[in-house]
């Protein structure tokens, strides 16, 4: 099976990595080739071939599944020289490939793939959904007060999701455990949501907040954590109800957890796919089954449960 990655620095490296470390329980060979598409002058990732000398016609027509993040007219090129027999896997929101009928699963990552399928196994216990409020964290073990860190995810993603910030903060406990969370511009990751919904990003503190949201240069720290929290305000079993799911994603196998999370989120689907659990098509995160996500060696890591607030 031959899998083409098309993505540069951490994360592309993340996918790989956590892919081959699972490669024995396939029953068939991996055969994984990274294309870094790294700008010309900038340090090309180890171990990956420069995307440049290949067209994405040559990629799509010689790799059973292709995994990208990359700028649109790239993805956009891989997809229209997708043959019928391969698949592409297109990491964090793109809404691109609704309608074209080739087997893309388009928009796997924690904004919003991974919030879309928790949503959706939440939402089915509940006979009515008032209000989903998404909490999503990323913070360091060790912090000095001081510095602005940023936590080994990408720094553009992470600036745009500071800079998004309604300038609103306000304090919330969640699972024992208080936080700053601050309500972010949530177009930019939710846009189809089907219910009123918020997007809060967690701080450690009021503090880490304020010096993240007014230094001039971030700071990547390897040392991380993901929380993602999803509280839901319904009817569950003909009574109002609101409920907290919980699920933690630490740094692992040597990448920051944010990148570990998306590179679990591509290799789930992978799984299923190869393994004929679901069916080659048009897949969107949120139309996925919960149960057959997270109950394999890659989802698993995002089972999520109720939790006390």
């Amino acid at each position: 099976m031959k899998i083409a990655i098309v993505c540069n620095g951490q994360l592309g490296s993340a996918i790989r990595s956590v892919l081959l470390r699972q490669k024995n329980r396939f029953h068939i060979g991996l055969d994984i080739t990274w294309f870094d598409d790294t700008q010309v002058g900038q340090t090309l990732s180890q171990g990956a071939l420069p995307f440049a000398n290949y067209t994405p016609k040559e990629i799509a027509e010689n790799h059973d599944y292709i995994i990208t993040n990359c700028e649109f007219p790239t993805t956009h090129a891989i997809a229209n020289a997708l043959p019928d027999q391969s698949c592409l896997i297109t990491v964090n929101r793109t809404d691109m490939f609704h309608g074209t009928g080739k087997n893309i699963v388009d928009g796997v990552g924690v904004f919003s793939g991974l919030m879309d399928m928790m949503s959706a196994v939440m939402m089915s216990e509940f006979s009515t959904v008032d209000r989903l409020d998404y909490y999503v964290g990323m913070n360091p073990n060790m912090w000095d007060g001081k510095t602005a860190i940023a936590p080994n995810i990408d720094p553009q993603l992470y600036k745009d999701i500071v800079n998004s910030g309604k300038d609103h903060f306000s304090e919330v406990s969640l699972r024992s455990r208080n936080y700053v969370s601050e309500t972010i511009s949530h177009a930019l990751y939710l846009p189809y949501h089907p219910h009123d919904y918020s997007l809060n990003w967690l701080y450690l503190s009021k503090g880490y907040r304020d010096i993240v949201r007014s230094a001039k240069k971030l700071y990547n720290h390897q040392d991380s954590y993901l929380d993602i929290f999803c509280n839901i305000n319904g009817v569950k079993f003909g009574q109002p109800q609101c409920d907290i799911y919980y699920t933690r994603v630490p740094a692992t196998q040597g990448a920051s957890a944010w990148h570990y999370a998306e590179a679990c989120c591509v290799g789930s689907w992978l799984w299923q796919l190869a393994t004929h659990q679901i069916e080659k098509k048009e897949w969107h995160p949120k139309d996925a089954d919960w149960k057959l996500f997270t109950d394999n060696i890659f989802g698993k890591r995002f089972q999520a449960a109720p939790v006390a607030a």
